[in-house]
Protein backbone atom coordinates (compact mmCIF):
# COMPACT_ATOMS: atom_id res chain seq x y z
CA UNK A 1 0.00 0.00 0.00
CA UNK A 2 1.15 3.35 -0.51
CA UNK A 3 -0.07 7.17 -0.83
CA UNK A 4 -1.04 6.95 2.57
CA UNK A 5 -4.01 4.94 2.84
CA UNK A 6 -3.98 2.05 5.24
CA UNK A 7 -7.57 0.39 5.43
CA UNK A 8 -9.22 3.19 3.18
CA UNK A 9 -8.66 6.05 5.18
CA UNK A 10 -6.64 8.69 4.59
CA UNK A 11 -3.71 8.77 7.93
CA UNK A 12 -1.71 11.77 7.86
CA UNK A 13 1.86 11.69 8.59
CA UNK A 14 3.63 13.29 11.39
CA UNK A 15 6.35 15.62 11.14
CA UNK A 16 8.85 16.00 14.00
CA UNK A 17 12.10 17.75 13.65
CA UNK A 18 13.97 18.20 17.07
CA UNK A 19 16.83 20.98 16.62
CA UNK A 20 19.15 22.16 19.17
CA UNK A 21 17.04 24.68 20.33
CA UNK A 22 13.71 23.94 19.78
CA UNK A 23 11.46 20.99 18.60
CA UNK A 24 8.65 21.30 16.44
CA UNK A 25 6.04 18.69 15.30
CA UNK A 26 2.84 18.62 13.27
CA UNK A 27 1.03 16.80 10.55
CA UNK A 28 2.25 16.06 6.76
CA UNK A 29 0.64 18.63 4.45
CA UNK A 30 0.26 21.71 7.07
CA UNK A 31 1.67 24.85 6.52
CA UNK A 32 2.86 25.53 10.58
CA UNK A 33 3.46 22.73 12.90
CA UNK A 34 0.79 22.38 15.95
CA UNK A 35 4.22 22.25 18.58
CA UNK A 36 7.15 24.25 18.68
CA UNK A 37 8.77 24.22 22.25
CA UNK A 38 12.14 24.22 23.37
CA UNK A 39 14.46 21.79 23.24
CA UNK A 40 15.00 22.01 26.99
CA UNK A 41 13.50 20.32 30.29
CA UNK A 42 13.17 21.23 33.51
CA UNK A 43 14.45 18.36 36.21
CA UNK A 44 13.51 18.08 40.09
CA UNK A 45 15.38 14.84 41.66
CA UNK A 46 13.25 14.12 44.97
CA UNK A 47 14.76 11.90 47.57
CA UNK A 48 13.00 9.61 49.58
CA UNK A 49 14.38 8.30 52.52
CA UNK A 50 13.10 4.06 53.21
CA UNK A 51 13.67 3.18 56.51
CA UNK A 52 12.99 -0.27 58.05
CA UNK A 53 13.73 -2.11 61.16
CA UNK A 54 14.08 -5.58 61.20
CA UNK A 55 13.44 -7.72 64.28
CA UNK A 56 16.30 -10.13 64.56
CA UNK A 57 15.41 -12.11 67.42
CA UNK A 58 13.85 -15.85 66.87
CA UNK A 59 11.15 -15.57 69.65
CA UNK A 60 9.93 -11.94 69.04
CA UNK A 61 12.36 -10.70 72.03
CA UNK A 62 14.34 -7.70 70.82
CA UNK A 63 17.82 -8.81 70.98
CA UNK A 64 18.58 -6.50 68.03
CA UNK A 65 17.54 -4.01 65.26
CA UNK A 66 18.79 -3.85 62.32
CA UNK A 67 17.76 -0.58 60.49
CA UNK A 68 17.59 -0.84 57.02
CA UNK A 69 18.01 2.62 54.82
CA UNK A 70 17.24 3.36 51.51
CA UNK A 71 17.47 6.27 49.46
CA UNK A 72 14.99 6.30 46.80
CA UNK A 73 15.51 8.96 43.84
CA UNK A 74 12.41 10.06 42.02
CA UNK A 75 12.83 12.84 39.10
CA UNK A 76 9.94 14.77 38.14
CA UNK A 77 10.06 16.69 34.68
CA UNK A 78 9.20 19.69 33.18
CA UNK A 79 8.28 20.46 29.91
CA UNK A 80 7.18 23.78 27.47
CA UNK A 81 7.67 26.96 27.65
CA UNK A 82 6.24 28.23 30.45
CA UNK A 83 6.61 25.31 32.97
CA UNK A 84 10.49 25.76 32.36
CA UNK A 85 10.28 29.50 32.82
CA UNK A 86 8.49 29.06 36.31
CA UNK A 87 11.06 29.06 38.82
CA UNK A 88 10.86 26.16 41.35
CA UNK A 89 13.08 25.51 43.83
CA UNK A 90 15.77 23.10 43.05
CA UNK A 91 15.20 22.42 39.38
CA UNK A 92 17.76 22.33 36.91
CA UNK A 93 17.60 22.93 33.38
CA UNK A 94 19.20 20.38 30.96
CA UNK A 95 18.77 19.52 27.04
CA UNK A 96 17.84 16.22 25.76
CA UNK A 97 19.51 17.16 22.26
CA UNK A 98 23.65 17.61 22.09
CA UNK A 99 25.47 19.01 18.68
CA UNK A 100 22.20 18.13 17.03
CA UNK A 101 21.94 14.57 18.09
CA UNK A 102 19.44 13.08 20.51
CA UNK A 103 22.21 12.77 23.76
CA UNK A 104 19.62 11.18 26.58
CA UNK A 105 17.20 9.36 24.96
CA UNK A 106 15.43 8.24 28.40
CA UNK A 107 13.77 11.76 28.49
CA UNK A 108 13.36 12.22 24.63
CA UNK A 109 11.11 9.11 25.29
CA UNK A 110 9.08 11.41 27.64
CA UNK A 111 9.42 14.54 25.46
CA UNK A 112 7.93 12.05 22.55
CA UNK A 113 4.80 10.97 24.71
CA UNK A 114 3.99 14.56 25.85
CA UNK A 115 4.19 16.02 21.93
CA UNK A 116 1.89 13.02 20.87
CA UNK A 117 -0.78 13.57 24.05
CA UNK A 118 -0.71 17.50 24.68
CA UNK A 119 0.04 18.60 21.79
CA UNK A 120 -0.73 15.83 18.41
CA UNK A 121 -3.79 14.28 20.73
CA UNK A 122 -3.33 11.04 18.64
CA UNK A 123 -2.11 7.76 18.89
CA UNK A 124 1.43 7.22 17.02
CA UNK A 125 1.24 3.79 15.86
CA UNK A 126 -1.98 5.10 13.21
CA UNK A 127 0.30 7.23 11.52
CA UNK A 128 3.24 7.34 10.00
CA UNK A 129 6.26 9.62 11.21
CA UNK A 130 8.69 11.36 9.36
CA UNK A 131 12.05 11.90 11.62
CA UNK A 132 14.23 15.03 10.26
CA UNK A 133 18.11 14.67 11.28
CA UNK A 134 20.68 17.37 10.85
CA UNK A 135 22.55 17.56 7.60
Amino acid sequence: MSGGIIGGDEVGALVLDVGSYTTRAGYAGEDMPKADFPSYYGVIEEYTDKTESMDTSANGISNGEIIKAESKSEKKYFLDSMSIRTPKPNMNVQSFVKDGLIDDWDTFEKVLDYTFGKHLHCDPSNHPILFTEPV
